[in-house]
């Protein structure tokens, strides 16, 4: 867990809308991403728009501030 790390968007996530899923297809959810250093090594963090706190997703070259939480399997 990492909480207020800043890093920059190198990748903008997809607006995410519940009407484009159907019930029969599943299809991969598609990421943005951030890039940002922790610990003094470069990371890519992955992330969707239905994460996103803000109605305005971030855009390429947007600075951001976000947590990161480990996901179990």
């Amino acid at each position: 867990l990492e909480r207020g790390v800043r890093g920059v968007v190198s990748k903008e996530a997809p607006p995410y809308t519940s009407s484009n899923s159907s019930p029969t297809r599943s299809s991969p959810t598609e990421h943005g991403i951030i890039t940002c250093q922790i610990n003094n090594v470069k990371k890519s963090i992955s992330y969707t728009a239905k994460k996103c706190e803000s109605k305005m997703l971030p855009r390429v070259g947007d600075k951001v501030i976000f947590d990161i939480y480990q996901v179990k399997p």
